[in-house]
């Protein structure tokens, strides 16, 4: 665990702990990063490919449908008159 808490997590951040963990772990044993969805992440996973061609980028299943169900469930609101008219 890393407390990043006073840290900006720009990409060249994100990819620094990643590339450690990597090393922590052994290369050779790693093979996916799995990453919430935000541009950063996925911007991290992908530059990891040049540097690491074996390990893929995978964004989480989980959070992609969270987003998905919070889309569908709470669309955007159009306030309508009662004639059903848009205002």
């Amino acid at each position: 665990a890393v407390d990043a808490s006073g840290e900006y997590k720009d990409a060249r951040y994100l990819k620094q702990l990643f590339v450690e963990a990597i090393k922590e772990v052994s290369l050779d044993k790693v093979v996916q990063f799995i990453t919430d969805n935000v541009v950063v992440c996925k911007s991290v996973g992908l530059s990891l490919r040049y540097g690491f061609p074996h390990i893929f980028w995978t964004p989480c299943v989980a959070h992609t449908l969270n987003l998905a169900l919070n889309d569908i469930c709470n669309p955007p609101r159009q306030d309508t008159d009662p004639k059903g008219h848009e205002l």
